[in-house]
């Protein structure tokens, strides 16, 4: 027991590891049978960066004492230190088994699985659970076991155990973080914003990392706080500014909003972060942004090249056509003439699904025939409209009109709202 006990005193740093493997030599002479002679070799040969061997020493100690779960254990502790995941999960499971309540066994299996991804995150939570029965709850071990759960994606429960830590005053900056997502994602927005916000009193300014301002933005737009969430997500971009996702929300949510030329900004700086160039969607957006803004040139440049993108979707068409139109607004020239008609071959496909664009383009179409005195193109624009949408004044109007010998005044109704 003496050459033991100074054998691993020796073993405080590797540079007396020598001595250490003389006295345990002696030890062995004394009784070669000490399970425990055989675990201090293998620890003092790991301190020697000697896994091979070390694992031979704990397997040994097995062998003489198969009912010692510390033998699988450190066998499992080396795996896990080289990363032979599996090898490591076998032992820790040959420890559990040995002794159900080796509590350290526990510890490592929920570590390992936790490291192994989503896909074992409910191991994960039951291995701590049950090594946190063996154990004092301490504010660290709650926090993982918080954590796991958050990983498992069990917000719910994670929520409760991260409240019992999130209330001390030396919480941990982490915690708060870790507990304000763990919030958002069960849908308690408002506990979501006021946890971020301790989260940012407490923090270091320069631990705040782009993802919190983004999240606690996130948050603000769920409780429709709009103004300070755009205050919020440009914060997460100044601190990155390549986050594609947070300009889209950043521009999605000026256009909602209808600051219509911070969302062009948005979307322009959105553009020029795609590294295989714009995409439809952002012609879309940017399109959009434009129109409401007055800037109609631009528009249509925006939308003729989503158009080129998606040729065969009525979006594109329908934009465009509602931008010749402004740029038309007596529809004396007939710039939105093509495009009103693309969206008919186009929409025809699913009328149900395209009403309300169809009877845009009917509409349009129905007046600018009446301007050129092709009163049967006319006529037959309305009367498909009439289909479409049974009972409309304006349309009725325009038939009443168009079938008398010849058309009087008033004129029929153009459709000059824009698109909402």
């Amino acid at each position: 027991a003496v050459l033991k006990a100074i054998a691993e005193a020796y073993m405080i740093d590797n540079k007396y590891s020598v001595e250490s493997i003389n006295l345990l030599n002696k030890a062995k002479s004394a009784d070669n049978t000490d399970p425990e002679v055989q675990i201090l070799f293998g620890d003092v040969y790991l301190l020697q960066n000697r896994g091979g061997e070390a694992v031979t020493s704990y397997e040994r100690a097995a062998s003489i004492r198969p009912s010692m779960a510390k033998a699988p254990y450190k066998i499992a502790l080396v795996f896990e230190r080289s990363k032979n995941t599996d090898l490591a999960l076998d032992n820790l499971k040959k420890t559990i088994a040995v002794d159900p309540k080796y509590t350290l066994a526990y510890k490592e299996l929920g570590e390992i699985y936790y490291l192994m991804g989503a896909k074992e995150a409910s191991n994960a939570v039951k291995a701590y659970e049950t090594y946190l029965s063996l154990t004092e709850k301490s504010e660290a071990f709650q926090f993982q076991y918080a954590f796991f759960l958050f990983m498992a994606k069990d917000y719910k429960k994670a929520n409760q155990v991260f409240s019992k830590v999130a209330g001390a005053p030396d919480v941990k900056v982490i915690t708060l973080r870790f507990y304000a997502n763990s919030l958002f994602e069960d849908g308690d927005f408002q506990t979501s914003k006021e946890i971020f916000e301790r989260y940012f009193e407490k923090a270091k300014p320069a631990d705040v990392e782009a993802k919190d301002f983004s999240d606690y933005g996130k948050a603000l737009l769920k409780l429709k706080q709009d103004s300070l969430a755009t205050i919020a997500l440009n914060k997460s971009l100044s601190v990155n500014p390549d986050q594609q996702e947070i300009l889209q929300l950043l521009g999605d949510t000026y256009y909602r909003t209808k600051k219509f030329a911070q969302a062009v900004d948005a979307y322009q700086k959105l553009m020029n972060k795609r590294k295989d160039g714009p995409k439809s969607l952002d012609y879309f957006s940017i399109g959009r942004a434009y129109y409401y803004n007055n800037q109609l040139f631009e528009a249509d440049s925006a939308f003729s090249k989503l158009i080129k993108m998606q040729p065969e979707m009525t979006v594109g068409y329908v934009w465009e056509a509602n931008t010749k139109s402004q740029l038309d607004p007596e529809s004396e020239q007939g710039l939105a003439k093509p495009y009103f008609e693309k969206v008919i071959e186009k929409g025809s496909t699913n009328q149900e699904k395209n009403k309300k664009d169809l009877i845009s383009a009917y509409r349009y179409l129905g007046y600018y025939f009446y301007l050129k005195k092709d009163y049967t193109a006319a006529k037959s624009n309305y009367e498909k409209l009439l289909t479409l949408a049974p009972g409309d004044k304006d349309t009725i109007d325009a038939l009443d009109i168009l079938n008398k010998p010849i058309p009087q005044q008033p004129q029929p109704k153009k459709d000059q709202s824009k698109k909402g």
